[in-house]
C-alpha cells in the first residue's frame, strides 16, 4: 500500500513544586550530557528544549546556589534579565503556518491563597508565554482533571491522564508545565510495507519483523568511517525541520555512538545522493522521572531542602522541585498520498527516465540514533530507537551453515 506520512514529536515536562517541610535557618546543553540517553535502556525519546524552558522558567524564581547550578547545568548566562530576553527570542519561532506547526506552551499553576511573587508572575508570562492560573490542589481530583485536560489540548489528545489525584499532597504549592509539539509532514513520500514485513535485528543473532516504511530519491547523506556511522536527512515540507538518522555501520554499534553522543548533532558535510531508504514504523512513547539525571548534570539543592526559590513566593514558604516528570511521544501516520509511490520507485530505476547509479542503501534494519532540528533553534527532539514489539527470531546466516557444512 502506497502512503504519505504524518508524523508527531510532543514533548512535556512537569514540575511539582513543594513547600519545604521543615524550613532550615539554551540552549541545547542538556543534549551534550550522555546520562540523558544512557540512563535507560530501549527505545528513549527526550525533548531537550522544554525540559530547558520549564528549568529557565524555575530558574527565574531561583536565588543563590540554587540558581547557579541550574544555570551551570544548562549553560545559562547568569544575568536574569539574558536569560528572559533569550527565551522571549526564542518564542518567535513556536508560530503555525502552512507547512508544519512547531509549538511551545507554558503553564503554571499556584495553589490557591499562596502569595506568589508579583515579578515573578509577570516574568513567567511576558517572557515564557506562561498563563498563570490559580487552583486548589486539596481537591485533588479536580486538580487533575483540569490540568490533565489542558495537557490534552496542548497535545492533539496524544497524550491523556498524565496525572493522577495521587500527584499532589498537602505541601504542593506550584506546578510548572511545558508542552512542545512539532507535527509536519515529510517532503518524500514513503511506501507502506504492511504485507511483506522485513528484519528488524537486536543484535547479530536476534530480529523481529516489523513494518518498513521506504522511500527512494534524492537525500542529504554522508559516509563517517571515523565515527563507523552514516547519516541521513529526512526533510518535511517548510525546509525549516529535518530528521536526522545516524545509523552505525555494526548491528551492535549503538553504544559506541553513545559514548560520544554530542559529536553527532554537528552536521557533517552533507552530499546529495540517490538513497533507497527504508526505517522501521513505530511509536515511541517515553515517561520517565527526570530528578536523578537532573542530580547527575549538577543540578541538586533545587531538589533539596535546602533549595532557594525566594523570587517565586512573596511569604515565608520555602519551595523545592518534588519531581521532573517528561513524557514524549513520537507518532508516525500514514495519510493518503498525493502520487503513487511505487510509480515514483519504478522510474527511479527505469533506464528511459535516464541512466542512474545503483542507489546507495540505507536500511535502519539495526538499533539508531535520531534527532529532529529546527535550522533556527537547534535540536528540539533526540532519540533512539532500539527495538520493535514482537516475536524475537534468530537470524540463520546461509553462508555459515554452509561453510560449516563443507567442513564436515
Amino acid at each position: 500500500m502506497t502512503s504519505a506520512t504524518n508524523v508527531s514529536f510532543l514533548g512535556l515536562t512537569i514540575a511539582l513544586v513543594n513547600k519545604v517541610k521543615s524550613a532550615k535557618p539554551i540552549i541545547q546543553k542538556l543534549i551534550d550530557k550522555p546520562n540523558v540517553l544512557q540512563s535507560r535502556p530501549g527505545n528513549f525519546l527526550v525533548c531537550p528544549l522544554s525540559i530547558e524552558i520549564i528549568l529557565a522558567l524555575a530558574q527565574i524564581g531561583a536565588r543563590g546556589k540554587t540558581s547557579k547550578e541550574i544555570s551551570a547545568a544548562l549553560q545559562l548566562p547568569h544575568e536574569p534579565d539574558r536569560i528572559q530576553l533569550a527565551f522571549l527570542e526564542l518564542s518567535q519561532y513556536f508560530q503555525h503556518n502552512d507547512e508544519y506547526k512547531l509549538n511551545s506552551v507554558n503553564k503554571v499553576y499556584i495553589k490557591n491563597g499562596s502569595k506568589i511573587d508579583d515579578q515573578f508572575k509577570l516574568n513567567a508570562n511576558t517572557f515564557f508565554g506562561a498563563d498563570i492560573q490559580d487552583i486548589d490542589f486539596q481537591k485533588s481530583e479536580e486538580a487533575s482533571d483540569i490540568i490533565n485536560k489542558w495537557i490534552a489540548q496542548t497535545t492533539t489528545n496524544k497524550m491523556t491522564n498524565i496525572l493522577s489525584k495521587e500527584s499532589f499532597d498537602e505541601n504542593t504549592r506550584l506546578i510548572l508545565i511545558n508542552s512542545t509539539v512539532f507535527q509536519g509532514r515529510s517532503n518524500k513520500e514513503f511506501r507502506f510495507e504492511s504485507v511483506n514485513k522485513k528484519p528488524f535485528f537486536l543484535n547479530d543473532e536476534d530480529y523481529v519483523d516489523v513494518i518498513m516504511l521506504e522511500s527512494m530519491g534524492y537525500f542529504n547523506y554522508n559516509e563517517n568511517p571515523e565515527m563507523q556511522a552514516r547519516f541521513l536527512e529526512l526533510p518535511y515540507e517548510g525546509d525549516d525541520v529535518v530528521t536526522t538518522i545516524v545509523l552505525p555501520n555494526e548491528k551492535t554499534g549503538l553504544a559506541k555512538l553513545e559514548v560520544n553522543i554530542a559529536e553527532y548533532f554537528v552536521a557533517p558535510e552533507y552530499t546529495m545522493q540517490h538513497v533507497h531508504v527504508q526505517i522501521p514504523k513505530s511509536t515511541i512513547d517515553t515517561v520517565v522521572r527526570f530528578d536523578e539525571i537532573l542530580r547527575r548534570m549538577g543540578v541538586d539543592d533545587a531538589l533539596k531542602d535546602c533549595a532557594d526559590f525566594s523570587g517565586m513566593c512573596d511569604g515565608k514558604e520555602k519551595l523545592k522541585i518534588k519531581h521532573v516528570l517528561h513524557k514524549t511521544v513520537l507518532d508516525i501516520e500514514e495519510v493518503k498520498a498525493k502520487s503513487d509511490v511505487s510509480d515514483i520507485l519504478a522510474a527511479s530505476s527505469n533506464p528511459a527516465q535516464g541512466a542512474l547509479l545503483e542507489p546507495i542503501r540505507f536500511h535502519a534494519d539495526h538499533p539508531f540514533l535520531f534527532y529532529l532540528k529546527h535550522k533556527a533553534t537547534g535540536v528540539v527532539f533526540v532519540g533512539r530507537f532500539y527495538s520493535v514489539d514482537g516475536v524475537i527470531k534468530k537470524f540463520k546466516n546461509e553462508s555459515k551453515t554452509e561453510s560449516r557444512n563443507m567442513q564436515v
